[in-house]
């Protein structure tokens, strides 16, 4: 598209200005959100038209953002009620257009014509990836949509997979997310976007990404815990998670993966699932050169209405967005660069001590139920066959848990090989 917005630089104020801008045309055409989340929104929601003004007056959302955000609106809105509606959605069409005004109104009034069509296509009311390839077709030559604005494929959230959940390793539902696209530039120039460190400069949903522990620097990338903290519908959510983040030696693929942190993790942790990737790999014989790909598994941990089944659209696609619009500009910040913090030995032993002793500490309690449920097989008033069951289940839970421990082992072997006072140990 045209030149990217940075939102480097930006003030929390401006941030925050933006997200409330996103949510409100998100939550102003589902009444089903304002209610559930009523108490939690703390502001009043303005109404489908008044969002949409606010969507088209705000510049430094970007092109690709406001065409998914208004598709989908328009989508979710009744037929007959579409007509009271035309004027702000043209004026978000025309806020995407460059060139003088007559030759923009010109442009806008057939994208508005492919946008009527987009949304009376039959199908669910919510956007789907049939509806944006209709609308980019229909518009490419009026927009000149790049190859990761024509391929953005977001966000499939309707999956719901079985997860191990922290810390007792019970096997869980959880909600699985997954955002993709494809862009011609390199792996190597999404580094930046990778880093889960520039994360909060990029998105308006992440504010913060501080570390727990000291970071394990090793050659090719950095492992470390860090607590994420998220701000959606007027709460803040605040999540420990291992991090660990990697760069091809060959450049062919820049990624992250995460987990929940056991050491970190306590019972104020909203969510007890919160696992996945992110990444950017060569890919032959796709669409373009790189393939930009974000994989979240979650399930909450709480009394309150569900977050995981806002994510998607409130936070996931605007991460995904943003990343690709304005994140790769700017110095590189690829290595860990966490407030001047090295890594020396004693910080690897303490860190493979506290996992290994977590692991067993958590492994202990998860295969608690099972034991007693073996027992109980016997000690009953018939003898039940169904123990082999809970035998195998103790058995999973060991070999997940030995599983982990030398996933530590292995970082603490890297660590060793760049710790500062290696010399004489």
């Amino acid at each position: 598209m045209t030149d990217a917005i940075s939102h480097f630089e930006q003030s929390d104020e401006d941030k925050e200005r933006r997200r409330q801008v996103i949510e409100d045309v998100l939550v102003a055409f589902r009444p089903q959100v304002q209610e559930e989340f009523r108490d939690l929104i703390g502001r009043e929601v303005p109404s489908p038209r008044d969002a949409l003004e606010q969507l088209a007056g705000t510049a430094d959302i970007d092109r690709l953002l406001k065409h998914r955000l208004l598709i989908d609106a328009f989508r979710r809105t009744p037929e007959l009620e579409r007509g009271d509606l035309d004027n702000p959605v043209r004026d978000v069409l025309d806020s995407t257009m460059i060139g003088d005004e007559d030759a923009r109104q010109a442009r806008v009034e057939v994208a508005k014509r492919v946008l009527d069509q987009v949304a009376a296509a039959s199908g669910d009311a919510r956007l789907q990836d049939e509806h944006w390839e209709r609308w980019v077709s229909g518009t490419s030559a009026l927009f000149g949509f790049t190859t990761h604005e024509a391929t953005f494929s977001a966000c499939d959230d309707e999956r719901m997979v079985r997860k191990r959940r922290r810390p007792d390793g019970q096997i869980v539902t959880s909600r699985l997310i997954v955002a993709q696209f494809w862009s011609d530039r390199p792996p190597a120039a999404f580094a930046r976007y990778i880093n889960p460190l520039n994360w909060p400069a990029c998105s308006a949903f992440c504010r913060g990404m501080r570390p727990l522990s000291p970071p394990i620097e090793l050659e090719f990338g950095y492992d470390c815990d860090l607590e994420e903290t998220v701000r959606i519908l007027g709460r803040t959510l605040t999540v420990p998670l291992q991090m660990a983040f990697r760069n091809r030696p060959d450049q062919g693929r820049v990624w992250t993966r995460f987990n929940i942190a056991p050491a970190f993790f306590t019972e104020s942790v909203p969510v007890n699932v919160d696992t996945g990737t992110v990444s950017a790999e060569a890919m032959p014989g796709g669409p373009a050169r790189t393939l930009v790909r974000a994989t979240k598994y979650l399930h909450w941990n709480d009394t309150q209405p569900d977050f995981t089944k806002l994510a998607c659209d409130f936070g996931w696609s605007e991460f995904m967005v943003q990343m690709a619009e304005s994140c790769l500009e700017g110095p590189d910040t690829s290595g860990t660069q966490v407030a001047g913090v090295g890594t020396s030995v004693d910080d690897a032993i303490k860190r493979l001590v506290d996992e290994i002793a977590t692991e067993c500490r958590d492994g202990i309690g998860a295969s608690r139920p099972h034991l007693e449920k073996l027992i109980g097989r016997f000690t009953g008033p018939s003898w039940d066959p169904r123990w082999i069951n809970d035998l195998l289940a103790i058995g999973l839970l060991t070999m997940d848990r030995y599983g982990s421990i030398a996933s530590s082992v292995r970082r603490f072997a890297d660590s060793l090989q760049d710790a500062d006072d290696r010399e004489g140990r």
